[in-house]
């Protein structure tokens, strides 16, 4: 989950959020699309261990990001993307675009490909 404010021309913050399931026992109804890391492990995990190795892990991968910006990131990124090349609705500020998810560009905005063109969006909420 992100959250951010800015201008046109700045960005002013950004907060990225990731929900973990860490030590739940999640109910079998939801277990096809979630799971906990106990579940996966069968360990019991101390939550102070688990952001201590997360922060080991992304706080140079951030530093890298600082100093190169999203571009090295920009394969990989959309290699995870759960819906490339599928119909989506991104809904921005200025309403509802409807066409085919293309890619990222290197600044990280999402490439919607609609009535043949090809256009950027760094903002908005993708509808499927």
């Amino acid at each position: 989950l992100t959250e951010m404010s800015g201008q046109m021309d700045r960005t002013e913050w950004v907060v990225i959020g990731i929900g973990v399931n860490v030590n739940n026992l999640l109910p079998k109804s939801v277990t096809t699309h979630a799971t906990s890391l106990m579940q996966l492990t069968q360990k019991v995990w101390k939550r102070a261990d688990l952001l201590q190795a997360f922060l080991k892990e992304f706080f140079p991968v951030y530093m890298r990001f600082q100093k190169q910006g999203f571009e090295p990131f920009q394969t990989a990124y959309w290699a995870q993307y759960f819906a490339p090349r599928k119909a989506v609705t991104l809904k921005t500020s200025e309403g509802k675009v409807r066409g085919t998810a293309a890619g990222v560009d290197a600044s990280g905005a999402i490439l919607i490909e609609s009535r043949r063109k090809i256009r950027a969006f760094s903002e908005g909420e993708i509808i499927l």
